[in-house]
């Protein structure tokens, strides 16, 4: 199928370090990510990020609100006269000033941060593999949308953003996109599947490293929700896939419903993909479309770590009927 390359936003270098003077109030102490949980922080670097780059956060607004396009990518520079710790920090700070004039982010709840933060290493790798899990960071991410657990239920949110503070392998591979407008066999498949009709899933593990280094997931383990959903009014079903499905909860299930729509999805003969890059930023409308990565490959042997990254969701998601099991 022929590549599509969604429209990727330089930050120049001179801007860059522009807002990181302008953000100087942030820096009072020795700069630390947890500054943003700060109440009214966040808020502060949005209006500096608003002032500094309107025409891009407006090019970003149009990109994610187009439903044929739906997903930008975004390149934070790095300055080589800062350490690498605080390149990191204002990469990670600028970013956030960006998806905060886009959205008002769910709080991560125990780190009380406007994102999640996930961090892959060797070690983590290898106590996964202990424990028979197959969540290892060279592990290929089937299309799936991303969901938001409240309350006890499962949300689809309407934007996300992940930034890759670090990605160390040799061959990270592409992320790739596939708007719901652009899926040939979306009808088909809603109608196979159902609208309305709930599943039961095995949820996606979220796993955080605990302080005494073993880790730990932090989010439910299942879930029983539809995979498409009526929205009253809107046209387009909100669209639920994340984990494993494992079954109907008032129904035989065929399990070749999902093995088709998956391969539906692998067989499309439209995407976007974009290589995944450290200090690469992606911005996506979840309502829009469905989001995928290669296997990572070939990690780099002189670093523990081998990726780490923030997603930020948006609060502002379509709660689903059915209910999710921590």
């Amino acid at each position: 199928m022929p590549r599509l390359t969604p429209p990727v936003l330089d930050v120049s270098i001179k801007a860059y370090r522009d807002f990181i003077s302008t953000c100087a109030f942030l820096t009072a102490n020795s700069p630390a990510i947890g500054v943003l949980a700060i109440p009214g922080r966040l808020e502060d670097v949005a209006l500096v990020a608003k002032a500094a780059f309107a025409d891009i956060l407006n090019r970003v607004h149009d990109l994610v609100s187009d439903d044929t396009v739906g997903v930008c990518a975004l390149d934070v520079p790095s300055d080589p006269s800062l350490s690498p710790e605080d390149d990191v920090f204002w990469g990670t700070v600028l970013v956030s000033g960006l998806f905060r004039n886009l959205f008002v982010p769910a709080v991560n709840p125990v780190s009380k941060t406007p994102f999640d933060v996930f961090t892959a290493s060797v070690t983590a790798g290898k106590q996964l593999g202990d424990r028979g899990l197959a969540e290892a960071p060279e592990r290929h991410l089937r299309f799936h949308t991303d969901g938001l657990i409240r309350s006890g239920r499962v949300a689809v949110p309407r934007f996300v953003v992940l930034y890759n503070l670090l990605i160390s392998y040799r061959r990270p591979g592409d992320f790739h996109w596939i708007p719901f407008s652009c899926w040939t066999e979306r009808n088909r498949h809603i109608a196979a599947i159902g609208l309305d009709t709930p599943y039961r899933f095995a949820l996606s593990p979220a796993y955080f490293e605990a302080a005494d280094g073993l880790l730990v997931n932090h989010g439910a383990t299942e879930a029983v929700v539809p995979i498409f959903s009526h929205v009253e009014g809107v046209d387009s079903p909100a669209v639920f896939l994340n984990g494993d499905v494992i079954g109907r909860p008032d129904a035989e299930y065929d399990s070749r419903l999902i093995s088709d729509l998956r391969a539906s999805l692998t067989d499309n003969p439209t995407r976007f993909s974009i290589d995944q890059r450290t200090r690469r930023a992606l911005f996506l409308n979840n309502r829009f479309g469905w989001h995928a990565r290669d296997i990572f490959q070939e990690p780099i042997e002189s670093s523990n770590f081998t990726r780490v990254h923030i997603r930020a969701v948006d609060s502002d998601a379509v709660l689903l009927s059915g209910h999710a099991v921590t």
